[in-house]
């Protein structure tokens, strides 16, 4: 009779698991942000700058890039790789490259929101840049024709900010500024059919 009671509990105890870990699991996994959720997008990305003799510019060509969407936050997140970024000049890619620990941070990321998004007016960013974050406020402007909606932002941002010295070259004679411009223009497809505007 003992050992029947003991096996009775055995049993308890092993379903109890059995249902709490399920529980557990099935919130898990409903808990998790699905940042996978986006649209496809065209485009480019330009960073650029002066020296004491001339300016300077790199830029990514973005051809049907997943463009994510946080569906917690409600922002979309453009994420592109360093390597990506194309000058004139090879020294200038090697140059931009290192000075932004490309190595550790390999990407840049621009985040903005998708509630609220309306032409010239006033917009939080978020630029995730050489391990930093820095929020700058921009106007964008925004363009609505048929399926796909067109948006352009410029940001400026100093070097300082994200801890980092421009790098100088001949021996101090080429000198980078402390700012460099940053635009984006995002074409973004299939932007009212899409599961972002539904939120």
């Amino acid at each position: 009779m003992n050992t029947l009671l003991h096996i009775i509990s055995l049993l308890r105890h092993r379903l109890l698991f059995i249902f709490c870990f399920s529980a557990v699991a099935n919130f898990s996994v409903y808990a998790q942000p699905t940042l996978n959720q986006g649209t496809i997008c065209d485009g480019y990305i330009s960073i650029s700058g002066y020296t004491n003799i001339s300016g300077f510019r790199l830029k990514a060509e973005l051809s049907n890039w997943l463009l994510y969407f946080d569906p917690f936050e409600e922002t979309f997140s453009l994420k592109v790789p360093l390597k990506n970024f194309k000058a004139n000049f090879e020294m200038i890619e090697t140059d931009f490259q290192k000075m932004l620990r490309a190595n550790i941070y390999p990407q840049i990321e621009i985040r903005f929101p998708q509630k609220n998004l309306v032409n010239n007016a006033l917009t939080p960013v978020e630029v995730i840049i050489a391990g930093e974050k820095i929020t700058k406020v921009i106007r964008p402007e925004i363009k609505t024709v048929s399926d796909k909606k067109s948006i352009i932002g410029k940001t400026e941002i100093n070097w300082k900010t994200l801890g980092l010295t421009p790098p100088k070259r001949f021996n101090g004679f080429l000198t980078i500024d402390e700012s460099i411009n940053i635009k984006f223009v995002l074409n973004i497809k299939n932007y009212e059919q899409c599961d972002l505007t539904q939120r």
